[in-house]
Parts: structure tokens; C-alpha cells; sequence
């Protein structure tokens, strides 16, 4: 059984679980990608993107020894055919095709975050180390490493392109270079066997690939300690999502609850135009109109403009898919914790563009910071459809208006203080459920939305 640890450090170096053992056993299938099938069905698997595929089986076996310029390696056959010799040295596993041909080194288990592994025949193939965890496999600690596309003015998938195990392969199996998968065909590792024991399977490899945002349960929310100077740990999922791949909900600023119409009209912090927004302050993070310390309590609130900076300078991103999911990875250049934010789309509504938009190609994300020379917009963190594409904070001219996604942050060594709101909420309009502006003298029993609050009339 394969589980997460909970703090993902690296695993201390050397002692390393052997890779090159006599018996070792690999059941590796070959996809070719097809629409996903309508119901559970043999024949059909998800590489490690979430992609769907139709495979067949074959199988790596080590078995016996031969002699190669004069360096004993263990004998490799894809099911009855010789494919090559390897041999292994402290956490270094090398392979050799012939006699005349040097040998290469295929994994090294010593890298750590940042660093880059090159092909040694053609060094345009590279992939970075982007996290290190440590895992425990049919009971022995190994260390996983999560590796990526580093190549120089080329892109041949998005981002994560292989799993790095200790003491078992990779998600070929024992046999590289990954792009060979990334120019055809992708193999996926479907078990492991020291003889007639198993001690890897893809269930296992699920349990870590469905939680890769450094979340040690499904327990969600979890507060993600990137390293970041300030010491703000960001939550791994939106507010309103069971997890980190879900969208969650939709928010005007200052706003509390979602609705179905997003516009000028229905939000409740102007008087129906753009010009009338009402001043909630220069930053609601922590106050009434701050959607994730409404929803979450304790000390989570929205991300203020200069804590969305601090995620931006010190993270890479990445665009990614997570079972299926568009969005984008920060992965923190101080620890390798990640955070993955979904791409949502926002709500919008006017006379060009109504609804949804933008769902799996942009993710729009509300800070807490008011934008200072006018008052209806607010700074938002947004990414677009490219893993190119530069994530910045942006001032988006739709304005507060807009439905957006909110990623909460926590920092426990900040006190949080309610302000009120410049205005006085008693002389604020009413608004029911649906967005729609009432009578405050004629209220009939129900719950409503006034400066931000709910307002319950019996």
C-alpha cells in the first residue's frame, strides 16, 4: 500500500531500495488515446494526466546476468526478447543496449527540487525535478519525484511528465527516456512483482496522483506552507470545493453568497451602475464582506494583492492537467510544496458576454485589495489558456461585479480584525437571494443580503 507522508520532505540521501533485483517484474501497457468510455470497461486506462487511452499488455523481466565491456549487468527482456543490461550503484541505475554502445545513466534518485536531468546522448531532452516526497511502499520508505518538461524552446506535454520511484521505475516501468513516450504512444506502469510478490500497483500510484498538491488526506481544506517569506500558507482548494481540482464557487467582491446573475443590476455594493459602488474599504480581508472568512471562519480570509505578488514571485506555474482538469501548478522555488488552482472561468454579464465563460482556459482569482484610483475594481490573479501565458495581478475592467473564484490564505501570525464599512449598512439596499433589489419596508419572511450580511426576516 502507497501512502503520502505528511510533510513532504526528500528522503535522506543514500540506502536507497534497489531497482536492479533478479525476478523484478514490471506489467506495463501501451495506450493510444481514444474518447473516454461511457462506463467502466476493460481495455481502457488514464495516464497520468487523466488522459484515456485504449492499451495492451506487455511485460519487463530481469532475469540472469551478461558481461558488457567487461561491467556485469542484469539482463533485461521485453516478454521473450533481450532489450538491454542494468545495474545499479547507489541510487544510480544504468543501462547498456551492446557491447560497442557506452552506458547511460537512466535514473538518479540523489536529485533534489530544481534539478535537471539531461540525456546524455542528446542533452535537448531534459525534465526538472519540480518535488521530492517521501512515500511508503509495501511498508519501506522510498522517495517519489515528480518530473517535468525542461526543454529549451520546446513544449512536448503539459508539464508533469513522469513519476520517478525508488526502488521501481518509473511509470514506463524500468525503461527510459520519456520522450519516447512524449512523441507517441505513452506506457503507464500497471505493477511491480519481486517474484510472485507484488509491492506496486497503479491503485497505489492513484492514491498520490489524485492528491498531487502536497495534501496529506481528502480531508480538505488544508493550509499549504509554500515557504513563502511572509509565512501565508495557501489553501489547497477554492472556496465551495470538496477538493483541489473542483471549481468551487463564484463571487462578486465583497460579496458572500453566489447567484445567478452577475452584473452592475444585482451586485449589492453599488446602487445599479458602475459608478455607485460603495467604498467597503481599501482591503476586506478579514471583515463581513470577505467571502472565505465568512465561509471558513478561523483565520482564513482572501488573499490581499501583495500576498498574490509573493505567490508569484517565488512560485514557477505551470500549465497542467489534473484528472482532467485544466489550470495551472505553483510550485514554490523555496520548498517544492504546490498549490493547483483551477481553471474556473468567472460569470459575467453584458450586452457581449453573458454567463460562464472561460471554463478550463482561464482561472480568475479575487483578491482582497480594492484598486485604489476607482473604486469598481478590485486586484485579481490571472492565468490564462497557455502554459506561456504570464500570471500577474491584473486589473480586470469588468469590475467587482464579476463572479470569480476565491483561493483563501491563512497567516496565524496576523490578527484578524472586522472592519466596518465606510458606509452605514443600515442605510444599504436590500437584496433577496437572486440578486434582486427589495423594498426594505415590505419584507416578507425570508432570508436576504444587506452590506454583506445575511439578514434574516421572520
Amino acid at each position: 500500500m502507497l501512502v503520502i507522508a505528511m510533510n513532504l520532505t526528500s528522503v535522506a540521501q543514500g540506502n536507497f531500495e534497489p531497482m536492479v533485483v533478479e525476478g523484478r517484474i514490471w506489467n506495463v501497457v501501451k495506450i493510444h488515446y481514444a474518447e473516454p468510455p461511457e462506463s467502466d470497461s476493460i481495455g481502457y486506462y488514464q495516464d497520468i494526466q487523466g488522459r484515456w487511452g485504449i492499451g495492451w499488455h506487455y511485460t519487463f523481466m530481469l532475469k540472469g546476468d551478461t558481461i558488457m565491456g567487461g561491467t556485469t549487468y542484469k539482463k533485461l527482456f521485453l516478454d521473450d526478447m533481450f532489450v538491454s543490461g542494468l545495474r545499479e550503484e547507489d541510487g544510480h541505475v544504468y543501462e547498456r543496449y551492446w557491447e560497442d554502445v557506452p552506458e547511460q545513466l537512466i535514473f538518479d534518485f540523489y536529485l533534489q527540487p530544481g534539478d535537471i536531468f539531461k540525456d546524455e546522448v542528446d542533452d535537448i531532452f531534459q525534465m526538472e525535478v519540480k518535488q521530492v516526497r517521501e512515500v511508503d511502499v509495501d511498508g519501506k520508505s522510498r522517495q517519489c519525484m515528480d518530473m517535468w518538461a525542461h526543454l529549451e524552446g520546446m513544449e512536448i506535454v503539459d508539464g508533469l511528465v513522469d513519476y520517478w520511484i525508488e526502488g521501481i521505475g518509473c511509470m514506463n516501468g524500468p525503461h527510459f527516456p520519456f520522450w519516447w513516450e512524449a512523441i507517441g504512444p505513452p506506457s503507464l506502469l500497471l505493477s511491480c512483482y519481486d517474484g510472485d510478490e507484488c509491492i506496486f500497483t497503479i491503485e497505489d500510484l492513484k492514491q498520490f496522483t489524485n492528491n498531487p498538491l502536497s495534501c496529506p488526506d481528502d480531508n480538505h481544506p488544508h493550509a499549504i506552507d509554500l515557504g513563502l517569506p511572509s509565512g501565508t500558507k495557501w489553501a489547497c482548494c477554492n472556496v465551495g470545493a470538496d477538493s483541489p481540482k473542483d471549481y468551487g464557487g463564484y463571487y462578486a467582491w465583497g460579496e458572500t453568497e453566489e447567484k445567478d446573475n452577475y452584473s452592475f443590476e444585482t451586485y449589492i455594493h453599488c446602487d445599479g451602475t458602475y459608478d455607485t459602488c460603495h467604498n467597503l474599504g481599501n482591503d476586506i480581508s478579514g471583515t463581513q464582506y470577505d467571502v472565505a472568512h465568512i465561509k471558513w471562519g478561523d483565520s482564513w480570509v482572501m488573499p490581499s494583492a501583495d500576498q498574490i505578488k509573493e505567490l508569484s514571485d517565488n512560485c514557477t506555474h505551470v500549465r497542467v492537467t489534473v484528472n482532467g482538469v485544466n489550470g495551472s501548478l505553483f510550485t514554490c522555488n523555496i520548498n517544492g510544496n504546490s498549490i493547483f488552482l483551477p481553471a474556473a472561468g468567472r460569470y459575467s454579464f453584458d450586452e457581449s458576454l453573458e454567463g460562464l465563460i472561460g471554463v478550463g482556459s482561464f482561472g480568475h482569482y479575487w483578491s482582497s485589495t480594492q484598486f485604489p484610483s476607482h473604486s469598481y475594481d478590485a486586484y485579481t490573479l490571472t492565468f490564462g489558456p497557455s502554459s506561456t501565458s504570464d500570471c500577474r495581478i491584473w486589473i480586470d475592467g469588468n469590475g467587482r461585479f464579476v463572479g470569480r473564484s476565491v483561493r483563501p490564505v491563512i497567516n496565524e501570525s496576523v490578527n484578524i480584525n472586522p472592519l466596518e464599512s465606510s458606509s452605514d449598512e443600515a442605510s444599504q439596499p436590500i437584496y433577496n437571494l437572486y440578486g434582486i433589489k427589495m423594498d426594505g419596508n415590505s419584507l416578507k419572511p425570508g432570508v436576504y443580503i444587506q452590506g454583506g450580511k445575511k439578514r434574516v426576516v421572520k
